[in-house]
Parts: C-alpha cells; structure tokens; sequence
C-alpha cells in the first residue's frame, strides 16, 4: 500500500493522557497546529518548558499529562495495540535530551530533518528533545510495526549514532502536541526499507552495532579511547545521564548491559538507578538472576544511551610531575603518579609506590626510624 500524503492521513487524538474526547484529525493539520497554534497552546507549552528550565521536573511530568495526544502511527478504535483501524505508515521516533541545553535538541532537529526518511521534526514539549516523524511501509498489524521499529532501530543506530525510545515500538505509542515555531518538514520523505535494515544485526538484540570494539565508530569508543571494562566508578556516572526507568524493556536492557560489563558487581548499581521509578518494588530483584547477557556487549550499551543523554567523555585533569630526580645507582625517576578511586570513589592522583620502593631499596633508608604521616585519599 502506499504512503497516503499529510492532507489525506488521519490520526487519532485525545484529551491527556487518558485518550479522552478521542477523535480524528489530519497530519497536515496536526503539524500546522505545532508550528501555529491557537489559543493559549504556545503558553501552556511555554510554561512547561519553564518548569524545566528550573528544574522542576515532577511538576513538569504530572502537568505534561494533561496535554493533547495523538497516536502517530495510525487510526484507532481503542487506545490498545489490537485496536489499530488503518496504520498511517509512519513511525514516532522520541529522542530525549533533557540532560542537554535546548540549543542542541534544535540543531539536532535540524539535522534530522535532512534525514530521507524523516517526514517532520520538532522540539518536544520539555524543549529538551525532539519528536519526528519516520516513513515506513504501511502496517498491518502490532507485530508488522514492531519489526519497522526493529529497523528504525538499526538504521538510527548505525546512521546517527543515536538510541531512540523502545517505547515507540508500540503501535498504538502516545505523542504529545508540542510547539515549535521552527517545525521542519519534509516533503519528498520515503519509507525506510525495513528488509535492508532488519539486517543489519541478526534478530532485535540489546547489541548496539556490528562495528568491532577498535574501530573509531564504536559506540565503546570516545575520544580514541576504548572501553572494555568499566569500572563501578565510571559505571555510576553513565547512569545519572540514562533515562527510561520507568520504560521495561530500557530497564531490562540496563540490566542486560549491567550485568555483562560488571557481573553481580552491577546488582547494587541496577538497583539504585531502578529505585528512581515509582513502579520499583521490592521483588523486582529477582529478575536479576535472570538475565543471562551473552548477546549484549555492556560497555558499548551503556556508554551509547549515555551519550543519547547528553554524557560526553571528561579526560582526567594531569597533575604536574615533581622535577624529576636521578640517582646514578639505578637511574629511578621520582615523581610519577598514578590514578585510582578513594574511599568517596573519586579518582585521586598518588605515588607510583614502585619508584618509591626501589628509591628506598637503592638509598637503603631505614624506614623504621623514620615517621610516616599516614596519606588519606
């Protein structure tokens, strides 16, 4: 079937997000009300993104649901994935950057938008994150529209470098009204072949990509230094700039990833990130024995959905080497350090405790006569 025009598609809207008043309306029509709504919508929008600013994001996310909705993939009987009447050939992409300054989320609008298959893309609500629309055969039914979002996936993945939400595999995905006066649209957009793009990886695995670790366009690779092992440490700060707690299949994928880059090690680490949402019970522990991540390069995951949060690598600041002394016996240099995590987890810089070592084994100091004030790190 093929993909009907802005002006001939419907989709179906509602009142907050419990699809209220459900009703119909064109896409062309939709896309003009983002870009010029009327009444008070722009201040209503506005507001919001004000709460964000300020970081006031409960407030933002219990007002959030009270705007308009609409389900971008298609017509529906009932808010439910087995409701879907006619499937509209397009697909919600969702990328949120609320970590980022809004500045990014409209250059990133803006470079999508040359995507060829982006049909539309404006800021989100929050101003932090941008909406699009992608072009995909029509589908017949939930499953068909998973395997589209199982290629979007892929291909946004492997052209973009970026993660899109999971939640958008779901047929009958909820979309906020927005506004954004700078909406951009595409009217020569085509499908997405979802053949070529389902495979690119074999089957819908958390694996990120087939680029081994190594190459520059690893998602394991930041500023030409490459990621196996993560430390604990490191671990932790990656996961203050991954969101989606409250999305299953995101918190199973964490877990999956958490679990290969540090083995049960990662249990205390899943479970602190997991806490943050309010569906977080007691017993949901136990699905940690459950993962078995042999498909799932953790690192690559983790250090991915991190950077989609706005995570950029930070190099360790060097502390300046004391001058460096010579000893003729054995030529031992002094004044090397090395990085390594205190009782607080920070990275601290110490002696290189060899040369200091040798530096005693060659000047033959008698250690037990001397006093050593204990270093605290």
């Amino acid at each position: 079937m093929n993909i009907l025009s802005t002006e001939e598609t419907k989709v179906s809207i509602g009142e907050t997000v419990g699809f209220q008043k459900p009703n119909e309306i064109r896409l062309a029509d939709l896309y003009n009300h983002i870009q010029k709504p009327a009444g008070d919508w722009k201040q209503r929008v506005a507001e919001l993104r004000d709460l964000v600013d300020n970081g006031n994001s409960d407030e933002y996310n219990s007002k959030k649901k009270e705007l308009r909705v609409f389900t971008w993939s298609g017509i529906f009987s009932k808010r439910s994935n087995d409701g879907l009447i006619q499937h509209t050939g397009r697909l919600q992409i969702d990328i949120d950057w609320k970590n980022k300054p809004r500045i990014d989320s409209e250059k990133l609008r803006d470079q999508l938008i040359q995507d060829p298959h982006i049909e539309v893309a404006f800021l989100s609500p929050s101003g932090r994150g941008v909406k699009c629309g992608m072009l995909i055969p029509v589908c017949a039914n939930d499953i068909e529209h998973k395997e589209a979002y199982a290629a979007a996936e892929n291909y946004f993945k492997q052209q973009h470098e970026l993660i899109i939400d999971p939640s958008c595999k779901d047929v009958s995905r909820l979309c906020f009204f927005s506004y954004d006066p700078h909406l951009k649209q595409n009217k020569v957009a085509k499908p997405l072949d979802i053949a070529k793009w389902a495979q690119v990886t074999t089957g819908h695995t958390n694996k990120l990509t087939t680029t081994k670790i190594g190459s520059a366009s690893h998602p394991a690779v930041v500023e030409e230094r490459i990621f196996d092992e993560l430390s604990p440490v490191f671990v932790r700060q990656l996961l203050e700039y991954i969101a989606g707690y409250d999305d299953y299949d995101t918190w199973i994928k964490v877990g999956h990833a958490l679990k290969h880059a540090l083995g049960d090690d990662g249990l205390s680490l899943w479970e602190g990130w997991s806490v943050k949402s309010t569906k977080w019970q007691e017993a949901d522990r136990e699905k940690w024995n459950s993962f078995k991540p042999s498909n799932t390069n953790g690192a690559a995951t983790l250090i991915a959905m991190a950077k989609e949060g706005g995570w950029q690598y930070q190099s360790p600041k060097k502390l300046p080497s004391a001058p460096a002394k010579q000893y003729n016996s054995a030529k031992v240099t002094k004044g090397n350090y090395h990085l390594i995590e205190n009782s607080k987890k920070e990275l601290v810089h110490v002696c290189n405790l060899h040369n200091v070592y040798e530096y005693l084994k060659i000047s033959q100091s008698r250690i037990w006569n001397v006093r050593v004030t204990p270093y605290r790190y």
